[in-house]
């Protein structure tokens, strides 16, 4: 049985080295964006650092405008899942004040929230 609790606690120690890494590339976004960016701003910004952007509709807030995820990391997935993976989420609102049908992205949309999410996807 030691070898099962050997591995057991690697496992636990390689999810929290992996959770501090998530952490500190959150704490990167947060130290760089400023809350009230627009989005040409928080662009311009991910495009000078070559990152790849991932556009998502309503995960975090429903303000009829699409999200910006950064992945950051994977997980390994429930066994109903194919992949778990960790984004940053940047969550914008429109400054139009218009709540349209399907969610759109415009420059002057103003980023409200820099955040961590765990999704697993490619699910049964």
């Amino acid at each position: 049985m030691v070898g099962a609790t050997a591995t057991s606690s690697w496992t636990r120690h390689a999810a929290s080295v992996r959770e501090a890494s998530y952490q500190a590339a959150l704490d990167t976004y947060k130290g760089a964006l400023e809350r009230g960016m627009t989005r040409a701003e928080v662009e311009a910004y991910l495009k000078r650092n070559r990152t790849e952007v991932h556009p998502k509709c309503c995960l975090i807030r429903d303000e009829g405008a699409w999200e910006d995820f950064i992945e950051i990391g994977q997980e390994p997935p429930p066994w109903y899942c194919s992949a778990h993976q960790v984004y940053i989420a940047l969550a914008f609102r429109r400054t139009d004040g218009q709540k349209p049908s399907q969610p759109e992205a415009h420059e002057t949309d103003v980023l409200t929230d820099i955040t961590m999410l765990h999704l697993n996807e490619k699910c049964l």
